[in-house]
């Protein structure tokens, strides 16, 4: 490309950020060069911008003490392929593409040198390790990103790196037919967690949170039994419901900063006690270090639960979750509340998604960064 420069949010450090005119990003033998269409700040990344105590947050300490001011976050984003690098096998330019995985292999441990990616010892992170998707363009490896069908929407394609992570721990849990589920949390995670339960077979879905308006999308998408956690103890709504034995599955899925509207560790302490004997816990959100969870960890033994933290996604399940929203069987449009216009408008876009009540906010909010002439 002619182009030579580019806008992209810049991190100073935390709490700074700012727009400034950048190189174009470079292009590396198997990657793909990206003109974004829509981004999204997720979660996560409103907490370690804040220097809150996530996953990641000591590589965005290291890298900004080594090498200062950097091109860092974004990785929720719909973009346009541009260009393409050498050894690029399933790419071409014109391709809408969405990301399946936030860390490739880095290319240079012992197992890559022995074509074992997946037991890379040093995976690297898109948005921290190299340049993320806050800017104009932006530059992944292939192995990391996905094709997106052009009848999705980049709002849609937008949605879909999230999904695939839902979709990597539902199918984790090995839900069986009939099963009860209780999902802790009616957030973007929550909602999209309800819809492929039931498509995995679940028999009842209960879902709890303490925003009304939520629960009431909660419905629209299936759940079968809402708990307003405001007025009602979960723990007993679902002992009545299951005869005292508990819930099969348990995805928790509110845990994280209480200053963001989030559950701390309360309820992963739930989780602990819907449970039944022999059941799974799949933790979708992040607790951080501190908060207290409050269970004895004798329970685990007594009762023999199976606890799963996140497991990386496949390339299976980015491809399960743009079928589901393609075929219009799972509802990602109805979670994005807040849309905005212009890449300058990702600090609103921080606002919004960090304080999600305030804003009665579901998904991220999502900034629309270049329309294409479709």
């Amino acid at each position: 490309m002619e182009k030579k420069t580019m806008k992209a949010w810049i991190v100073h450090d935390f709490n700074d950020m700012r727009l400034e005119e950048v190189p174009m990003p470079e292009l590396h033998d198997g990657w793909v060069l990206c003109r974004i269409e829509a981004f999204q700040p997720s979660v996560t990344e409103v907490q370690r911008i804040k220097g809150f105590g996530v996953e990641g947050l000591e590589k965005v300490k290291k890298r900004l003490e080594k090498n200062g001011p950097s091109q860092m976050f974004g990785h929720e984003f719909s973009g346009r392929v541009v260009e393409v690098g050498t050894n690029v096998k399933k790419l071409k330019i014109g391709d809408r593409v969405a990301l399946c995985e936030v860390r490739g292999h880095c290319g240079r441990c012992e197992a890559c040198a022995a074509g074992r990616f997946s037991d890379c010892i040093d995976k690297q992170w898109i948005g921290i390790d190299y340049p993320g998707a806050f800017a104009e363009y932006v530059a992944v490896p292939e192995e990391i990103v996905g094709k997106v069908p052009l009848s999705l929407t980049p709002r849609q394609a937008c949605c879909i790196q999230p999904l695939t992570a839902v979709v990597s721990d539902v199918d984790n849990a090995n839900i069986q037919m009939n099963d009860t589920v209780v999902i802790l949390g009616a957030g973007v995670l929550g909602l999209s967690a309800i819809q492929l339960c039931h498509y995995k077979g679940a028999g009842t879905v209960i879902v709890s949170d303490v925003n009304e308006a939520n629960l009431e999308v909660a419905k629209k998408l299936g759940a079968d039994i809402v708990v307003n956690a405001r007025e009602e103890d979960v723990i007993d709504v679902v002992k009545k419901v299951t005869g005292g034995i508990g819930a099969e599955v348990v995805f928790e899925c509110a845990g994280g900063n209480p200053a963001q509207g989030l559950a701390g560790g309360v309820t992963l302490g739930q989780a602990f006690e819907i449970v039944r004997k022999n059941g799974t816990i799949v933790q979708l959100a992040h607790v951080l270090p501190g908060h207290e969870v409050p269970f004895e960890l004798k329970v685990l033994r007594k009762k023999g639960v199976h606890y799963l933290g996140h497991c990386s996604a496949k390339q299976k399940h980015f491809e399960y979750a743009v079928k589901m929203i393609s075929s219009g069987r799972l509802n990602v449009d109805i979670t994005v509340t807040h849309e905005l216009e212009g890449i300058e408008s990702l600090p609103e876009a921080f606002e919004i998604t960090g304080s999600k009540g305030k804003y009665r906010a579901i998904n991220p909010a999502q900034v629309t960064v270049w329309k294409s002439e479709e």
